[in-house]
């Protein structure tokens, strides 16, 4: 029998297409985050202060996130720097951290737990994307060999 690439198929592909997009996100995301963390130069940081923000969602509404201000010291200059990422959960004023800072420029740093969840996830979504859209793809060509 012939086999037909079908628009049903194409669909398919796109969804596996979409998994192995994640998945690459995923390990440059680590890549990127695993260099600076090997890298740059460890320091306990504290949370001093939040930032707290409205940001309009996809629903129309307003959101709450915050965002914690780290300090920590390098070579005797104190730095307060508004961390990168946000949450809608209120930083703990006082927390102990353990970050890492670009040695060149010490106002650039990554909490070193940071990223944690949205790696996993990335990675997560997409293997189960990956394989939910290249089970469907072999199931509709084992269909259509069928037909």
């Amino acid at each position: 029998m012939k086999f037909d690439l079908k628009s049903g198929h194409k669909g398919f592909l796109v969804i596996l297409f979409i998994g192995v997009v994640l998945l690459v996100v995923a390990v440059v995301y680590q890549v990127v985050t695993d260099k600076k963390i090997n890298e740059w130069t460890h320091t306990d940081a504290k949370v001093v202060d939040y930032i707290k923000e409205s940001k309009l969602d996809s629903d129309g509404e307003y959101e709450v996130i915050y965002r914690a201000v780290i300090r920590y010291v390098v070579d005797g200059t104190v730095y307060e720097v508004k961390s990168a990422s946000s949450s809608n959960i209120r930083p703990i004023t006082g927390m102990k951290k353990i970050i890492a800072y670009n040695p060149e420029n010490p106002q650039q740093f990554i909490e070193i737990n940071d990223g944690k969840i949205v790696k996993i996830l990335l990675y997560v979504l997409g293997a189960i994307i990956s394989c939910a859209g290249a089970g469907l793809f072999l199931k509709s060509c084992k269909n259509q060999t069928k037909q």
